[in-house]
Parts: structure tokens; sequence; C-alpha cells
């Protein structure tokens, strides 16, 4: 009976810190649609709001290789619970923010908060639950790491129309207080048994690395990438910084991260292909709201119509995984569910003028019933190879392969569409057999042989059709990052050699979590 009862309240704290992290992905979405409400209210110009996300993705992606550390050092309980108190406050912070510097500085407390938050949810469910109960607490993750960023990019619409985009942070605070019980009831208190050093050279190196990473690919599109000085230096600190880390870390006595978990060419395998579903993922979600609002005119909340389709259906299908996966082997639940994420993208291809709104419907559906197939069991794949005493270094290289690829996608479609788009416009005036003198003057509006109201139609229609030439494009593309993933599921289905289920430093032995 006292164990029963112990359970439950570790899975109560469990869902707790899973719920935590829905929160903390929920949020880099949830804003992303109000990026230019909040630019009008803050009075910056449109283009500076780009930098809310910027702040909090850059802090989010800096916080995760301190988890390790912190977990050894202080305890999961701890740790847990002084984040959501953070998060908590630095929303409230957000909500009242009094101009766009500090709401900025804000921003990047809370991505520093929110951060910690997915890694913790994959340390505690492989340290705290046994081996047979995992895949229930890893169906219960994936909830956080692919409904939130669809749930939240509805939700922000919605909440922004509705009742203004300061309560996109308000939102956080009732929840926050609710997890904070629920962690602090559900997680027991323990003392590490030995403490780690933080390696301090991997610290040094990993952090600017990482930040300057994701300014890199955050600003370089923007920016012209390689055209801007700052965005240079960003890009050669983010090189260097990584490679000398992963050199460092991977002698280390005590990494940061575990680098040598890569060892095993079927985990090393697997973070490609979470590295490849955080582009396609992430990747869907910027051009569905994209095309919308900028081709179609959708307003936020039409646009959360549309994104919900590919959010619900996956709360209907993560509840039966875990059952499911006892029946069916894992990778070829992976590849089926990329197959099918693969079949909503190629339907996406043939967009018109005409091709929106719920016209998507059916392929969100499609693309909504394939991502559980892919996380749960991609997330045992690379738990079933690592020991529980990796855990936080296995849980930090899925998070940062998955913000890292999430950020690489957008930066990759940023780019794609506005080269593609320049060039199917420059294709379709030849087409339009225009002059290069006539083209001239459509592009100025100051014609005279012409009548005005006809040439700002053409021209409309001109830029119109490259702009839907060019998100057909980026959904091709999508669709070779999936193909991408499936390639390196596939590879981990070739046997090299045989390693060890433990491919990291000698565990360090840790006294147990226990309750009473």
């Amino acid at each position: 009976m006292n164990g029963t009862l112990a359970q439950n309240r570790q899975w109560l704290g469990i869902i707790g810190i899973i719920f935590g992290a829905f929160m903390a992905v929920l949020d880099v979405q949830i804003v992303n649609t109000c990026l230019s409400d909040i630019a009008a209210s803050l009075d910056t110009a449109p283009e500076k709001a780009s930098w809310l996300m910027t702040a909090y993705l850059t802090a989010e992606v800096v916080a995760i290789p301190l988890i390790g550390v912190l977990v050894h050092n202080v305890g999961l309980r701890k740790v847990v619970l002084a984040v959501i108190i953070l998060f908590a406050i630095f929303s409230l912070a957000c909500a009242n923010a009094w101009n766009f510097s500090s709401m900025v500085v804000f921003r990047s407390f809370q991505g520093l908060a929110g951060g910690t938050l997915i890694p913790l949810a994959l340390t505690s469910i492989m340290t705290l639950l046994p081996q047979q109960q995992r895949t229930t607490g890893m169906a219960c993750f994936a909830i956080a790491a692919t409904c939130a960023p669809t749930l939240g990019a509805a939700l922000g619409g919605w909440l922004a129309e509705t009742w203004g985009w300061r309560w996109i942070f308000l939102i956080n605070i009732p929840p926050a207080l609710f997890l904070i019980a629920m962690v602090a009831e559900g997680i027991p208190a323990a003392t590490p048994a030995k403490k780690h050093t933080i390696h301090s050279t991997g610290l040094l190196l990993i952090l600017p690395g990482l930040a300057a990473l994701e300014i890199f690919l955050e600003e370089g599109n923007s920016h012209n990438w390689f055209e801007t000085p700052w965005i240079t230096a960003c890009g050669i600190i983010a090189l260097g910084g990584i490679v000398l880390f992963c050199l460092t870390e991977y002698r280390a006595r005590h990494p940061l991260i575990n680098l040598r978990l890569l060892n095993d060419h079927r985990v090393h395998l697997c973070c490609w292909a979470v590295f490849g579903l955080g582009m396609a993922l992430y990747g869907s979600i910027f051009l569905i709201t994209q095309y919308h609002a900028l081709v179609h005119g959708f307003s936020p909340g039409h646009i959360a119509n549309v994104l919900l389709w590919m959010g619900i259906p996956q709360l209907m299908v993560l509840p039966f995984m875990p059952r499911l996966l006892k029946t069916i082997n894992a990778d070829a639940s992976v590849i089926a569910g990329f197959l099918l994420f693969l079949t909503g993208t190629l339907l996406s291809t043939p967009l018109t003028s005409d091709f929106a709104g719920e016209h998507f419907y059916i392929n969100q559906i499609i693309r909504a019933i394939g991502q559980p197939f892919i996380f749960v069991p991609l997330s045992v794949l690379i738990t079933r190879h690592v020991s529980d005493h990796d855990a936080p270094s296995a849980s930090m290289l899925v998070d940062v392969f998955l913000a890292i690829g999430g950020a690489t996608g957008i930066a990759v479609l940023s780019t794609v569409l506005e080269r593609r788009m320049d060039l199917h416009y420059h294709n379709l005036r030849e087409v339009a057999g225009m002059n290069s003198a006539l083209l001239i003057e459509l592009n100025n509006l100051r014609m005279d042989t012409i009548d005005p109201l006809s040439a700002t139609q053409l021209l409309h229609t001109v830029n119109e059709q490259a702009a839907i030439m060019a998100y057909s494009d980026g959904f091709f593309l999508i669709a070779g990052f999936i193909v991408f993933c499936i390639a390196c599921i596939v590879m981990t289905l070739i046997p090299i050699g045989s390693r060890s289920r433990n491919q990291g430093t000698p565990p360090v032995k840790t006294e147990k979590c226990s309750s009473s």
C-alpha cells in the first residue's frame, strides 16, 4: 500500500514537470503569433520584434548544458521548483514590461528558466520511473514536445484577439502555482551522495558557442548572413566554441554533457533524426503561419483554427502509444510516423491562390496522426541504449538537437523563401512578356502609359503567385528534411559493431530517491 502511494505521488511530480515543459515549449510559439502586436504596443519597429524570439531561444539553449551539474549537485526537486518559480516570476515581468528593452531582458530570463524544463522532464522520467513505465512517461512527455508548438501558436492568436497580448504571459501564472505544489508533493527530496565539479572549460566554451549559434540562425537571414560583420562573428564564435567544446568534453572525466553516448551509432543517428524532426516540426508551423498571414491575410485567430487541426488529433492518439509500442516495433513505428508526416507535407505542396484555411485540414490531420508515432518511440530508441547514470546527458542531447534543429529549419526556410520568391517573381515577369522599362515602372508604380489601378493589380498578382510558388518550394524542402530523418532511422538498423549500453564515464554511485 505504501509502495503504491509513493509511486502515485511520484507520478504526480513527474506529470507536474512534464506540464512545466509543455508550458516552456508553448511559450516559444505563443509569442511568435503576437510579435507585431507587442512591437506596436511597446512602440518599436516590427522588424525588431524578432528579438523577443531570439532572446528566449538563445537563453533556452544556453541553459540546457547546466542541467546535469545542477541535478547532481543540488537535486532534481530543488532545481525543478526553482526554475518553475523563476519562469512564473519572469512571465509576470514580461506582462508588465514598460518598453521593448525591458521585454527583451525579461524574455531572456524567462527562456533561461524555461529552457531547463524539457531536459528536466526527460531526466525525471528516466531516473524516477522503473523501466516498464518509461514508455508511458515518454508518451506524456511527447505532448510537451510535439503538441505544444502547434497549440501555442493557436492559443497565442486567440488570446491576442480576445484579451490582448499581455495575457499570453499572464496565463502562465496559475498553472505554475499548481505545478509548484505537484512537484513539492510528488518529487522526493534526495541529497546526491557525491558532488560533481563543474567542468569550467566546457562551460566557458559552450555557453557563448550556443548563444552565438542561436543568434546566427535567428538573425542571419534578416541581416544578409555573411554580408554583415557581426553575423559573421557570431558564426565564427559558434563554430569555434562548439568544436572546442566537443573536443574537451569528450576527454573530461565529469563532462557537462556526456558526448561519449554518441559513440553508439544508434544514439548518434537517432539524435540526428531528432534534429531533422525539429527542422520539420517547427518549419511546418513557421510556413503555415507565414503563408496564411502574408499571402492570404489571415488574422491570428483564423490561423489558430488552422493550426488546431495539427494539435488536437495528436492529443487523441498519444494516450494509446504506450499500449501500441508493446505490440509494434519502435523502429517501424518511427518510420511509419515519418511517412505519415511526409504524406501530409507533400499534400501541402500544390498551393494555389485558393488553397488556404480549410484546405489544410486533411493535411494537418495526417501530420498530426504521424507525430505521436515518431517522438515517443524515438525517445525510447535513444533511452534504450543509455544507462540511468547518463540520463541527464541523454535528455540534454535530445533537447539541444531538437532546439537547434528547429532554429536551423526556420533559418533555412526563411532564406529559401526569400530567394525562391525573387526567382519566381523574375520568371513570372518574363513569362508575362514585360519589357525591362515597363518592369521598372511597375515596381515603382510610376506609369504614364498604363492605368495605375490595372498596374497595381497586375503587380499584386505577380507578387502573390511568386509567394505561393515559393511556399510550395518550402513544403518540398520540409519533405526533404523528413526523408533525411527516415534515412537516419533506417541506418540504425544496420549493425556496426557492438557497443556497451553505457558509453559514458564510469557511473558515480548516487543515492536512490526514496519516499515513504
